[in-house]
């Protein structure tokens, strides 16, 4: 004797959610995975949490690249993934290009070789400014950009090139669509720390959440 229908839909039913559950799951492992892989990045090389200090920084800068090493420092972003990390970009004496991820207190977390491709924007240029002596440094001109847009948070510094006294300095803004590195550019110049401009803030913003 067949069993009736009725009896063979739950074992189907339990089979079919099983699948459904499985691709589910696959779905939000995955998903997961993108939404937070900054995050996950961070955290597998270490848990530690130091608060952004500026005067730490330029003394990990400066200890990284001495006066009469011949290497330079380039640019600093933001990991994007856990607060208060960030990755500092050389180039030594041979020109060949490192790179050394910190907590916001200079401590090393991970030293890196070669550059990676980093997330950019349309350039933001002024003519070049002549060097009149001395550059100012790393804290000089990072408070002086996070003063022009108020409550903003560092994202990224590019040091002055040969020929051009400016710091490139790129932040997110309040309220402005969350980007990895934000949106806003200050041009600093690095002969007295004065905002050359230009400000680029973001088009849109975010509505504020309850």
């Amino acid at each position: 004797m067949q069993p009736s229908p009725r009896r063979r839909i739950p074992p189907l039913h339990r089979w079919l959610s099983l699948g459904a559950a499985i691709f589910w799951l696959l779905q939000a492992i995955t998903g997961i995975l993108i939404v937070f892989h900054w995050e996950i990045a961070d955290r597998t090389i270490s848990a530690i949490h130091r608060p952004t200090e500026l005067g730490a920084i330029e003394r990990r800068i400066e200890a990284l690249v001495p006066p009469g090493s011949g290497g330079k420092v380039t640019k600093i972003w933001t990991t994007a993934g856990l607060t208060d990390r960030y990755t500092i970009y050389l180039k030594d004496k041979d020109g060949e290009s490192r790179k050394v991820r910190i907590a916001g207190d200079g401590t090393i977390l991970k030293f890196e070789d070669g550059f990676g491709e980093l997330i950019g924007a349309a350039p933001v240029s002024l003519p070049d400014n002549a060097m009149t002596g001395p550059p100012v440094g790393f804290v000089t001109a990072a408070s002086a950009a996070l003063a022009a847009i108020p409550g903003s948070r560092l994202t990224q510094v590019a040091w002055p090139k040969d020929g051009d006294a400016t710091y490139r300095i790129r932040v997110r803004a309040p309220g402005e669509i969350r980007r990895a590195y934000g949106g806003s550019i200050v041009l600093v110049d690095a002969n007295d720390g004065s905002v050359r401009g230009p400000i680029r803030l973001p088009r849109r913003s975010l509505r504020a959440r309850s």
